[in-house]
């Protein structure tokens, strides 16, 4: 299948917010020019104080991006690789912007920090790779491929052979492994391989989760097996523009003109997509070093078949992993309920007085009733201790036990927390909120120092019991 040119996208430039009142906030924009400030008109308007009203512009120049301190009252940095760059009169009060770049605005002791991710240029894209691009596979055709393999038993038996310690390895080191060992098998011709997994935190941020040669070894110049790659490859970005495998010749200019995720100089690359639905996760790339035998397109189609099963691997051990943590969480908190019922027994608490001995026996005729316990006592003296040897010597044990300090809250905070709200029923309601009394449906709900709560409370409380 011939490679159709991506229609090229409207530029857009992503700020994250590192630090700052709206930290953790990411922005697409594909204005002409960003303006950022405290200012309400501002393009991105930060609310911290340090920051003057107008603070700064990012604005397009040709194909390059520039940062322009506006006079700010404290003034404007840029850090790149480690180095901070003044933004002053020595610079026209200007800067050119750099991809990942981070600007550090405000007060220099604690600054707002933007990270800037620029985009990605069409012509750059068709540039990098040019005539290099070999064939490309999108993974629309994945069926086509299988069945056209399917149709030679003796390369349909190799594959599952190879693919077959996939299915078994349900933990994340060994199923990198055996997709590694799957590549090497399936592709004679293939002298390293890398996998690269998408990263949950930044999309466009692609991590090396192993990289191998034929040797088990990490290549000469690469990682040690855990490092974060920008996806700013052009092999990277066509795999992701176009939803496909890619097979390119003579890469060794692009990994000289870019971000190298392994180092050496590579004849032949396939890099295949790693899939969930229309996500794509991960991929792999396959490089041949060898300056004899180069990959050619029944490579790449095979590539894809691989793909296929390793995404569907990876995500049964991401999912297996997953329910082991919850497993494991679940198992702790029951071993602490199951503990705190044991220690919440009127045995366990002491006290060998004859009052306290009348205490006990009148909580032993109240544990199953549904009626209403009035528990005094001054402050920490047990009355919270008292309640919970009731609820977990009662048949409500398995329900919820919840225990709400009403002096500790306004009244306005406490009737919402006692009787939930719904969805805009005050300006900060965004949400339905359930109760207390709800939660604590069909168990047992604590009201320590009910006696503080205001009167108007006390009747709405009554009017609940």
């Amino acid at each position: 299948m011939g490679y159709t040119w991506p229609t090229a996208p409207r530029p857009v430039i992503v700020l994250e917010i590192v630090e700052g009142s709206r930290q953790g906030q990411r922005l697409e924009l594909d204005e002409p020019v960003v303006s950022i400030g405290r200012a309400r008109q501002n393009t991105l308007p930060m609310t911290d104080y340090h920051l003057s009203g107008e603070h700064g512009q990012i604005f397009r120049e040709g194909d390059q991006y520039i940062f322009r301190d506006l006079r700010s009252t404290n003034g404007s940095m840029l850090e790149r690789n480690g180095s901070r760059l003044s933004i002053d009169a020595a610079s026209d009060w200007e800067i050119t912007l750099h991809d990942g770049d981070l600007l550090c605005l405000g007060d220099p002791r604690d600054p707002v920090i933007v990270r800037v991710t620029l985009p990605v240029q069409p012509s750059a894209l068709e540039e990098d790779l040019g005539d290099r691009l070999v064939a490309s596979r999108s993974i629309v055709d994945l069926p086509a491929v299988t069945q056209a393999v399917e149709h030679d038993p003796a390369s349909a038996l190799r594959i599952y052979k190879a693919l077959q310690p996939l299915q078994s390895r349900l933990e994340m080191s060994p199923l990198l492994d055996a997709i590694v060992e799957a590549t090497f098998e399936l592709m004679p011709r293939a002298t390293n391989v890398s996998i690269l997994l998408r990263s949950d935190a930044d999309k466009d941020r692609f991590t090396v989760a192993l990289a191998r040669d034929r040797r088990g070894r990490v290549p000469t110049g690469g990682t040690s097996g855990i490092d974060a790659v920008r996806a700013s490859r052009a092999v990277l970005r066509r795999v992701l523009s176009d939803d496909a495998a890619v097979l390119t010749a003579n890469a060794q200019e692009d990994i000289a003109s870019s971000e190298s995720i392994l180092g050496g100089q590579i004849q032949s690359m396939i890099a295949v997509p790693l899939w969930r639905e229309k996500e794509i996760t991960g991929l792999i790339q396959i490089d041949n070093r060898s300056s004899a035998g180069f990959f050619d397109e029944d490579e790449l189609e095979l590539g894809m078949v691989l793909g296929a099963q390793a995404a569907l691997a990876l995500d049964n051990a991401t999912l297996v992993s997953r329910l082991t943590i919850a497993e494991e969480r679940l198992r702790g908190e029951n071993l602490y309920l199951k503990r705190r019922e044991e220690a919440m027994s009127f045995d366990q608490i002491i006290g060998q007085s004859q009052a306290m001995k009348q205490v006990l026996a009148q909580l032993e005729k109240v544990v199953d009733t549904r009626a209403t316990v009035c528990i005094e006592g001054e402050t920490g003296t047990g009355k919270e201790l008292i309640a919970s040897a009731v609820h977990y010597q009662s048949k409500r044990h398995d329900a919820m036990f919840v225990a709400q300090n009403c002096a500790a809250m306004p009244e306005n905070l406490l009737e919402s927390e006692l009787f939930g709200h719904k969805k805009g029923s005050f300006t900060s309601a965004d949400a339905d909120k359930k109760g207390l009394f709800e939660i604590a449906d069909g168990g047992t709900l604590f009201l320590d120092e009910v006696g503080e709560m205001p009167l108007s409370l006390q009747a709405k409380l009554l009017r609940v019991l």
